[in-house]
């Protein structure tokens, strides 16, 4: 097993990582104000397959980030966190699940969160055969975001500038691609996708736009 983690000024900053055999998931958590707090837990694979990597930098005071990593096989996860200033939140799950045969393996997770404010929150999950890609940026106050991407290859891709924006993303299929663009105060875009290759973009500046879309 090989386990790397990487703290500075650490006001608490926990790094797990644990399999029945030797593997190699990879932590580092830079933390600098007062107040931080990380938490990072990672499971698998067996002898002989790569791992996971997780990524935390947080820069301010008060701010929060979680990780969840558990790989199978040849299944790696990849997480990056940048928190900066005060109060933000970040958390990521990443795992595969389900049976698999012939071509269809599972496949790499990848989730990238940047927040730059006050109070920003953003959960990710990406679940079942994998190869979900999620990229995350908020600056501001108040903004939140969710991600849940189950089954296979999906796409988010959400940016939040301004103050108390919301986006719900849910994507339940294959190959799905989700783009928003929130630009002001108390916007909200919900983005339900099933099926296959469906594709949505949302762009919303003022304030108080809605908008909803389903694909199935």
């Amino acid at each position: 097993m090989k386990k790397l983690a990487t703290f500075t000024a650490t006001t608490l900053a926990i790094a797990i990582s644990s399999s029945a055999l030797a593997a190699s998931n990879d932590s580092i958590i830079n933390q600098q104000g007062d107040n931080n707090q990380s938490v990072v837990e990672q499971t698998g694979p067996s002898t002989g397959n790569p791992g996971s990597d997780s990524f935390i930098d947080q820069v301010g005071s008060a701010n929060y980030a979680r990780v969840s990593q558990n790989t199978m096989a040849s299944n790696t996860h990849s997480s990056d966190i940048y928190q900066t200033g005060a109060g933000n939140s970040a958390v990521v799950n990443q795992t595969v699940s389900g049976e698999t045969t012939g071509y269809d393996y599972y496949k790499d997770n990848s989730s990238t969160i940047d927040q730059n404010g006050v109070n920003n929150q953003a959960n990710i999950s990406q679940s079942e055969r994998g190869g979900h890609v999620s990229d995350l940026y908020q600056e501001g106050d108040g903004n939140y975001a969710e991600v849940e991407q189950s089954f296979s290859s999906n796409e988010s891709y959400i940016t939040q500038t301004g103050t108390t924006n919301y986006a719900n993303v849910l994507q339940s299929g294959a190959s799905g691609l989700s783009d928003i663009y929130q630009t002001g105060m108390s916007n909200s875009a919900y983005v339900t996708q099933g099926g296959y290759n469906n594709n949505s973009s949302i762009t919303q500046s003022g304030s108080y736009n809605s908008s909803y879309v389903t694909q199935n």
